[in-house]
């Protein structure tokens, strides 16, 4: 190779290596960033939904999600949390209004019986190809678009939500999002995730915190590959789910056993793909504390006084949503719904009906 030719090989390998830098220093960058804008979800939810039938609300004409409701009444709509795990029973506190509400409990796009748009990835896409198509189809702006979507196919100008958990989050930007549409908001142990990343320990600290010693390392290995965002478009959503699960064993020695009624849905039933989408939804920094003071509706925010999660998180969402309250039901963890249904309806109850 003369001298000419290797100069221009080393010039070729060296852009090579630029733009591959370049494009890795872009794509951190950019899962930095939130994907979700608040407004996103108001421009998707223009266009009407399809229609809806005894089992599934046909938000868009390739995406239904199923439901079922329980009681006769107004409507409450139940966003689940997890994310990505319905429940696949009701909550015993809003039965126990069942005479007077009717609670649509759904799937979220991507989890449970509802339409699930993938398995895997093509490598052809790229990295950033794919997260983009994730997020655009499974990420918060879609979730909180479907929230609207169900409004409208339920044929209410203003209607009650209850989120637990992730859904309380995604209730209160939905909330901020969509202010005419929301009659009462009520957060049931909101997600730590109003401000991302802040001072607090958040889920996985608790978890390694709480840990025996013997289980520190296992748990740390499992969660640096859970948090491995660059590889996971190498996988199946049934590798996923084998992955995610392994969680729960932590979550039990950390916290204690999922409570007795408390719903467990199946492991084919969990929305691995949709964590994913919401993940990078949020990415890696967000402040969305200034959003809630566009929520407008009457809020209900609902602490368990045994809850892993500190009460400052409850008070970190009343403290920005203007007028809301907050209660404590002392001897509930972080289920309160299923656990502790009769204080928590009495609760709902006065909340309501302005009583």
């Amino acid at each position: 190779m003369t001298l000419r030719a290797k100069k221009m090989a080393y010039w070729i390998l060296g852009s090579v290596m630029l733009c591959l830098v370049a494009g890795g220093a872009a794509f951190w960058w950019m899962m930095q960033q939130p994907l979700y804008k608040h407004g996103q979800a108001a421009k998707l939810a223009e266009q009407d939904p399809v229609s809806m039938d005894g089992e599934r609300f046909w938000v868009e004409p390739n995406m239904s999600l199923t439901y079922f409701a329980r009681g006769e009444g107004k409507p409450i709509l139940y966003v689940h949390g997890g994310p990505g795990t319905p429940p696949d029973i009701s909550a015993a506190a809003l039965d126990a209004l069942g005479e007077n509400y009717k609670t649509y409990y759904y799937d979220q796009r991507g989890t449970g019986g509802s339409t699930r748009p993938f398995d895997r990835f093509n490598a052809k896409d790229g990295t950033w190809g794919n997260v983009q198509k994730l997020e655009g189809t499974l990420g918060l702006a879609q979730q909180l678009a479907d929230m609207e979507r169900i409004r409208k196919l339920l044929g209410q100008d203003r209607i009650i939500v209850v989120g637990h958990s992730f859904g309380a989050f995604m209730a209160a930007l939905y909330a901020a999002e969509f202010p005419q549409g929301v009659d009462k908001l009520v957060l049931l142990n909101p997600a730590d995730l109003l401000e991302f990343p802040n001072s607090r320990e958040g889920l996985y600290g608790a978890i390694e915190k709480r840990l025996p010693a013997e289980d520190q390392d296992a748990f740390k290995a499992w969660l640096a590959q859970y948090m491995d965002f660059g590889n996971v478009f190498s996988k199946s959503e049934a590798e996923l789910q084998v992955l995610d699960a392994r969680f729960l064993p932590f979550y039990e020695k950390a916290i204690g056993k999922i409570p007795q009624g408390v719903p467990s849905p199946p492991l084919d039933a969990t929305g691995n793909w949709q964590v994913r989408g919401v993940f990078f939804s949020m990415g890696r920094r967000h402040d969305w504390r200034g959003l809630m003071g566009k929520i407008t509706a009457p809020t209900l925010v609902v602490h368990g006084g045994r809850d892993f999660q500190p009460k400052e998180i409850a008070e970190e969402y009343v403290a920005n949503i203007p007028g809301s309250t907050l209660i404590e039901i002392k001897d509930a963890a972080h289920f309160p719904q299923y656990t502790h249904p009769e204080q928590l309806a009495a609760q709902l109850d006065h909340f309501l009906n302005d009583k």
